[in-house]
C-alpha cells in the first residue's frame, strides 16, 4: 500500500511540471511561424499518382449462331412425292434437286401442248401456200352432203324427231301420273336436284366456256383435222390409181364427211372463245324455269287445277307427236337450210384461199399454243425442289408417297457463322467498335479462329449484379473446319 501511494504522488508531480513548462514562440514579426534552428527546411511537392496498366484485350464467353436464319423450302405446287434425294445433316450445293413430285400428268400435258403447237404451225404453213384442189374438193363434197341432207329433211320428219316427240309424250304422261298420285319424298329430292343442276348450268352459260371446255374443244378440233388429213391421204392414194373407180368415189365422200366434221369441230371451238349466245342463255333460263315449275308442282297439294294442267300438257305432247308423224319438221328444215348456207360459204372460202381474218385467227391460236407450252414447261419445273444455296439439311418433313404441302425441309447456311457473346460487361463497351479484331476459341477445336466485330447490339440482355451485360456479334473469317451453330467458347477482343 505504501508503495502504491508513492507511485501516485510521483505521477501527479510529473503532470504538474509539464503543465508549467513555458512555451517558446517561433513566430516572427509578421506572425508567420519560423522554423527552429535545429529543423531542416523540407520542400513540399505533388503526391505521386498510382499507375494502372491499360487493358490490351477483353475476354468474353459466347456461342456460334447462324448469320442467315434457317431457310424453309417447299414445292410451288401440290402432288405425290416421287423421290427424296437428301437426308438430315447432308451438305447440298445450290441448284441440287432435293426432291421431286410425280410429274406423269405434267409431262403428258407438255407433250400434248407441243403436239398442238406443231400441228397448228403445220396448218399455218399449209394455208400460206394458197388454196389446194384437195381442200376445194372436200368443201365441195361437204356442200353436196349438206344439200342432200336438206332434201331428206324436206321430205318429212326424221326418226330422231319422232323419238324426241315420243320421249316428250312419255315425260308428260309421267308428270300427269305424278300429279294424280301426289309427290313423294323421293320426287321432291329429285326435283330439287334437277333445279340445282339447271341453275348451275345457267351460271356456267352466263360465265362462258371454262378453260377445260376450251381445251376439250381444241382437242376435238385437232382430232377432226387429223382425221380429215388421213382421209385426204387415203383418197389421194386411191384416186391416183383410178380417179373414177368406186373406191375413189367412196373415199371422196369420206373426205367430204371428214371435212364437215372438221369444220363443225372448228365452229364449236370458236364458240368456246366467244360469250354464250342469247339463244343458249335463253335455253338455260328455260331449263331453270322448267325445273322450278316442276318443283313447285310437286310441293303444291293435289288439286283439280294441277290435274287439269297436267292433262293439257299431256294432250299437247300427243298432238306434237301426231303432227310430226303427219307433217314435216320446220325446225329441222330451217337448220338444214342454214347448214347448206354454211357449207356453201366454206366452199367459197376454200376456192379463195386463206383470208386475213382466218390468218389472224391462226396467228392467235399459235400464240396461245406457245403460251400453253411455256406454261406446261413451268408447271413441270415446279415438280422439282432445287436447293437455293450451298447449305446443310437440318430436317426433312416429307417422305416418298406422301402429299407435298407446307415446308418440305429446312436448310442451314453454315458457311456464314457469327460468334454471339453472352457475358460482355458494359465496362468494356467503350473500348470496342465495329471492326475490332477478335480471336475465338471453341471447345470442340484446339485451334483458334479469327474474326471481327460486326455489330454491337444496343439492348442490354441481362444484369450481373449491378452491371449490364451486352451482346456483341463477331463474324468469323472463312475456315475449313465444320462449324455448327450452338458451339460454345471464348472470344478475346483486341482493344489496345
Amino acid at each position: 500500500m505504501h508503495t502504491i501511494k508513492i507511485a501516485i504522488i510521483c505521477s501527479f508531480a510529473l503532470l504538474t511540471a509539464a503543465c508549467n513548462t513555458r512555451t517558446v514562440s517561433r513566430t516572427g514579426p509578421s506572425g508567420v511561424a519560423k522554423p527552429r534552428a535545429d529543423e531542416a527546411a523540407t520542400p513540399i511537392g505533388p503526391l505521386p499518382t498510382r499507375t494502372v496498366a491499360p487493358k490490351v484485350s477483353v475476354s468474353t464467353d459466347g456461342a456460334l449462331a447462324l448469320a442467315v436464319p434457317p431457310i424453309p423450302v417447299a414445292f410451288e405446287t401440290t402432288g405425290k412425292v416421287l423421290a427424296v434425294n437428301v437426308q438430315p445433316g447432308q451438305k447440298v450445293s445450290k441448284g441440287m434437286i432435293l426432291a421431286t413430285l410425280d410429274d406423269t400428268t405434267l409431262r403428258d400435258a407438255l407433250a400434248q401442248a407441243k403436239e398442238s403447237l406443231t400441228l397448228q404451225l403445220a396448218q399455218a404453213k399449209q394455208a400460206a401456200t394458197g388454196p389446194k384442189q384437195s381442200d376445194i374438193d372436200s368443201a365441195q363434197a361437204a356442200f353436196n352432203s349438206a344439200q342432200a341432207r336438206y332434201a331428206e329433211i324436206a321430205r318429212g320428219a326424221t326418226a330422231t324427231d319422232l323419238q324426241q316427240a315420243q320421249s316428250a309424250l312419255a315425260a308428260a304422261q309421267a308428270r300427269y301420273d305424278d300429279v294424280v298420285r301426289g309427290a313423294s319424298t323421293n320426287d321432291l329430292q329429285q326435283a330439287q336436284a334437277a333445279l340445282a343442276a339447271a341453275e348451275a348450268r345457267l351460271a356456267q352459260v352466263n360465265n362462258g366456256a371454262t378453260d377445260s371446255e376450251k381445251e376439250q374443244a381444241l382437242r376435238s378440233w385437232n382430232q377432226a383435222k387429223n382425221s380429215l388429213w388421213q382421209s385426204q391421204i387415203t383418197r389421194d392414194a386411191n384416186c391416183a390409181r383410178d380417179k373414177n373407180g368406186a373406191t375413189c368415189l367412196s373415199n371422196q365422200a369420206s373426205v367430204g364427211s371428214a371435212f364437215e366434221s372438221e369444220r363443225s369441230a372448228y365452229d364449236r371451238y370458236q364458240a368456246t372463245l366467244k360469250p354464250s349466245s342469247v339463244d343458249k342463255i335463253k335455253s338455260a333460263e328455260a331449263e331453270v324455269a322448267s325445273a322450278k315449275s316442276r318443283l313447285a308442282t310437286l310441293q303444291a297439294q293435289n288439286g283439280k287445277d294441277k290435274v287439269a294442267q297436267a292433262a293439257a300438257d299431256l294432250a299437247a305432247a300427243r298432238s306434237r307427236l301426231n303432227t310430226l308423224q303427219s307433217q314435216n319438221s320446220p325446225e329441222k328444215l330451217v337448220q338444214a337450210n342454214a347448214d347448206v348456207a354454211a357449207a356453201q360459204a366454206r366452199l367459197q372460202q376454200a376456192k379463195q384461199g386463206q383470208t386475213d381474218e382466218a390468218k389472224a385467227v391462226s396467228d392467235a391460236q399459235i400464240a396461245q399454243s406457245r403460251s400453253n407450252v411455256d406454261r406446261a414447261e413451268r408447271n413441270l419445273d415446279k415438280a422439282k425442289l432445287p436447293s437455293p444455296c450451298d447449305c446443310t439439311v437440318q430436317d426433312v418433313n416429307i417422305a416418298v408417297g406422301s402429299s407435298a404441302s407446307g415446308a418440305a425441309m429446312t436448310l442451314l447456311e453454315t458457311k456464314s457463322m457469327v460468334f454471339k457473346t453472352n457475358n460482355l460487361s458494359e465496362r468494356d463497351l467503350a473500348a470496342l467498335k465495329v471492326g475490332t479484331l477478335a480471336q475465338v476459341r471453341l471447345k470442340p477445336f484446339e485451334t483458334s479462329f479469327t474474326g471481327k466485330v460486326s455489330a454491337i447490339l444496343p439492348q442490354s440482355t441481362a444484369l450481373q449484379g449491378n452491371t449490364a451485360v451486352f451482346t456483341v456479334l463477331i463474324t468469323l473469317d472463312p475456315s475449313s473446319e465444320d462449324l455448327l451453330p450452338g458451339m460454345t467458347g471464348t472470344a478475346e477482343l483486341a482493344v489496345k
